[in-house]
């Protein structure tokens, strides 16, 4: 979530870029009569930033490149108005506005996934030009085909699958995603009894953990990454609040409010006190929007994928193995049982792109063994099965279904929303 926003001065923005020991870049760049003009790109400065792949992609018009460069150099880039790194020379136009925005871990953004609190700049540029985007594929020998320059762009600008519903591309010259590793929430974990917080970081020594909920209150002087039980009977009825707190103020927070997590989706696992208990609840409330029966692995491998897919694109759920669709425990072969969990592993991890938040588990109920495939709704949806077609599936009622457009739209509004219908199952800690 967004906390802080404001106008920047163009000489704190270099002053800052300068700073950064590397920067991984993705540049749009557009050939005109005057040659090469930088058009869009999105930087990275975060911990995994060396070791992002570099490409040159070129269309004729279009030109797409990954770089890794200094911030030194990117800052010379914009004082200079033109680049040169590898064999690439472009223009950069003029910087005229500039603002800096500061978010919390994990906070939702386009691309890949971004596990710290950062600082996004945001640079404007009033030589940039609007273009008229053609209608046309992007196809060239030993380059990636795109249907479309939009398509392109969010695939390799920003590392996502592309928004059917999107028609115009970002409007600044540069955004700078800079990572703020000092502390942050690395997880959360909330029971009935208590909220156990795994606070982690580069210079977490002597920051404060404080937790809020209701009237209750918990404070501690962190010694260093260390995950700390809070004895603090969480109330669904008031707001959790989770702070880190340094020498210049938060480094990071979370809220959860109420009967929804809102944006700590992707860091919060609501537990109970027994993960038999709350498997054999799940078997005994039937299959709903959120849990899904199988006797046995499907011969059909697609049809376990699909409902995982579907199950990330909603609100989370399980797959119960060796249940019968009435659940009734059939129970599975002790002695396959760890192949069959290597077998699923494998099932999403080569089908499922991106990778959701999920675990296989195995689970004994009345002395007969089950495998639960638990999924949680992933902060980077939508998730979608195959690599090279992708469909994206979502659940209606009891069933997996595939998705149209307007049901990946209807289902952001809802899990924005707060509703009862997008409250996290509680689980044990596994």
């Amino acid at each position: 979530m967004t906390i802080d926003y404001g106008p920047m001065t163009t000489d704190d923005l270099l002053s800052t870029v300068r700073e950064l020991p590397i920067v991984d870049l993705r540049l749009m760049l557009h050939r005109t009569s005057d040659g090469l003009i930088l058009h869009t790109s999105v930087g990275n400065a975060a911990p995994d930033s060396a070791n992002q792949a570099t490409f040159h992609y070129d269309y004729g018009e279009f030109m797409f490149a990954g770089v890794l460069v200094s911030g030194a150099e990117l800052a010379a880039w914009f004082s200079a108005g033109k680049a040169e790194v590898g064999q690439l020379t472009f223009q950069v136009p003029t910087i005229g506005n500039a603002s800096a925005s500061r978010y919390t871990s994990r906070a939702p953004r386009k691309g890949r996934p971004f596990p710290w609190p950062r600082r996004t700049f945001q640079i404007y540029s009033p030589e940039r030009v609007d273009l008229t985007y053609p209608p046309r594929v992007l196809s060239a020998p030993g380059q990636p085909f795109f249907p479309d320059l939009v398509s392109a762009t969010d695939a390799l600008l920003f590392d996502s699958w592309p928004d059917p519903s999107r028609s115009s591309m970002s409007s600044e010259l540069l955004a700078l995603h800079i990572a703020d590793t000092r502390a942050w929430l690395k997880s959360v974990s909330v029971s009935p009894t208590s909220i156990i917080v795994d606070a982690v970081g580069t210079d977490i020594a002597s920051v404060e953990l404080t937790v809020t909920n209701g009237p209750q209150h918990y404070e501690q002087i962190l010694g260093g990454p260390e995950e700390v039980r809070v004895p603090i009977a969480y109330d669904e009825a008031a707001s959790l609040w989770i702070a880190l707190i340094g020498r210049d103020g938060w480094t990071d927070h979370r809220e959860i409010r109420g009967e929804w997590q809102g944006p700590s989706f992707d860091l919060v696992t609501f537990t109970s006190d027994e993960f038999a208990e709350v498997v054999d609840r799940l078997r005994l409330g039937g299959e709903s929007e959120r849990v899904e029966f199988k006797q046995l692995l499907p011969r059909r491998d697609r049809d376990l994928v699909k409902t995982v897919a579907a199950f990330a694109n909603s609100f989370g759920g399980a797959i119960l193995i060796g249940v019968s669709k009435p659940g009734e425990l059939a129970g599975l072969d002790l002695a396959t049982v760890a192949d069959l969990k290597d077998q699923i592993e494998s099932l999403i991890a080569g089908n499922l792109n991106p990778l959701p938040p999920y675990k296989v588990l195995e689970c004994e109920l009345d002395h007969r063994s089950i495998i639960v495939v638990r999924i949680d709704a992933g902060p980077d949806w939508p998730y979608a099965v195959g690599q090279t077609h992708p469909e994206f599936y979502v659940r209606r009622g009891a069933t997996t279904w595939r998705a149209q457009p307007e049901d990946v739209r209807a289902l952001a509004q809802l899990r924005l929303s707060g509703s009862e219908r997008a409250r996290p199952l509680f689980w044990p800690r596994t």
